[in-house]
């Protein structure tokens, strides 16, 4: 149960290379044929760094990170906690997202309904925060695409598979992703690299771009290159392959044998790692042969360690959402406990789209006193994080 031998070299530099493309701007079109350029609200004036990181959600003045913030090592546990959450945050109300980022949280979620000065909340959170954030949005295009209404409507990945060449899904991701960039969001949580398997869930959204292994990877390749040219980071999702399986917001969901998926599935994630994709989204996927009995891939060692091994040692490695009913009720679970077994396995930072994120920091801090999440695991994590943000210039 180990990731074929040719992949196991480590693939040094990733981030490095893929950062060279960051200056490889030009006047590219939109992928949506007849879309207007939105007029953005101008940015606020900036406002005095603030100190830190401060170490702690929920008690700013304790453990404040006496070191560099560039350096993980340095840092409290809880410090390390929190930066290797991501947690919605409503733009309606930013006040609690403020209190947040001030104190360290690694990353927030877009939720709710997006305001038209986005990009002025988001200017004023960035200000705010002790450690600059990772700030996510769902953009896969089609009816997975919370920005529509500040940029413009993108097709499903099925329709941009169907009638674009990977060179104008490149193209086209790079113009989104610049206007991504002037409101402030500089991760997108996509490509979707998953197979069209008809009748299953991803399919039946229209999330896919092929069946086919080579076209969906190439797709999904060509989506990641141009947002990162955009200096946004792209999250291929959802590992090891969501093709053939049932929606896992509700239940469990159980995909074929890992031998079928490395004929398969994991191809098309293979082409996009070998293209230099910097970060992958792991699913809630029971996987025959590969995750031990009862466990989705997202809280399952033997997974994660498959996934280092193909993807590489600077991939950036994020969950799905922790809140969803496959590794949560599925499992019996609670959020903030699901969250601590995930980076136990080998994630690097958890997301969940609903909820409060200072339980499953208090969680996750404890587990770093208690030795049962080692501080060496933790300090790598946030190390990938940390070099994640550099490359989209955070």
């Amino acid at each position: 149960m180990t990731a074929p031998k040719r992949d196991r070299q480590p693939r040094p530099g990733r981030f490095r290379r893929a950062a060279l493309t960051l200056g490889a701007l030009g006047t590219v079109a939109s992928i949506a044929a007849g879309c207007s350029t939105p007029t953005l609200a101008a940015d606020p004036a900036p406002e005095p760094e603030p100190p830190g990181p401060t170490a702690v959600l929920g008690s700013p003045a304790a453990h404040p990170v006496r070191h560099a913030v560039d350096d993980p090592a340095t840092w409290p546990n809880r410090a390390l906690a929190a930066q290797l959450v991501m947690a919605p945050a409503a733009m309606g109300d930013p006040r609690p997202a403020t209190t947040w980022l001030r104190m360290g949280l690694g990353g927030i979620l877009i939720s709710g309904a997006v305001p038209a000065d986005l990009g002025v909340r988001l200017a004023r959170l960035r200000s705010a925060a002790s450690v600059p954030p990772l700030v996510a949005s769902n953009e896969e295009g089609g009816s997975v695409q919370r920005l529509q209404g500040l940029i413009y409507p993108l097709p499903s990945a099925a329709s941009m598979g169907r009638v674009l060449t990977p060179d104008r899904i490149r193209r086209g991701a790079t113009e989104y992703g610049k206007r991504m960039k002037a409101l402030h969001v500089d991760v997108a949580l996509a490509p979707d690299a998953d197979l069209a398997i008809p009748g299953y869930y991803i399919a039946s959204d229209d999330r896919a771009f092929s069946a086919d292994p080579g076209a969906a990877g190439r797709d999904a390749a060509a989506l990641a290159t141009g947002l990162l040219r955009a200096g946004v980071l792209p999250v291929v999702k959802h590992w090891p392959g969501h093709g053939q399986a049932s929606n896992t917001h509700t239940g469990a969901a159980r995909v074929p044998p890992l031998n079928v998926l490395e004929r398969r599935d994991l191809r098309a994630f293979e082409t996009a790692f070998d293209a230099g994709a910097p970060a992958v989204m792991v699913g809630h996927l029971t996987v025959p042969g590969l995750t031990e009995t009862g466990l989705p891939a997202s809280l399952s060692p033997a997974a994660y360690r498959y996934l280092r091994a193909q993807a590489g040692p600077d991939t950036l490695v994020l969950t799905d959402s922790m809140s969803m009913g496959a590794s949560t009720a599925a499992v019996g679970l609670d959020t903030a406990t699901a969250c601590v077994r995930a980076l136990q396995a080998g994630a690097d930072m958890v997301v969940f789209n609903t909820g409060d994120p200072i339980p499953v920091v208090s969680a996750i801090a404890a587990a770093i006193d208690a030795g049962t999440y080692p501080r060496a695991a933790a300090v790598a994590a946030a190390g990938r994080i940390l070099a994640a943000k550099r490359l989209v210039g955070d």
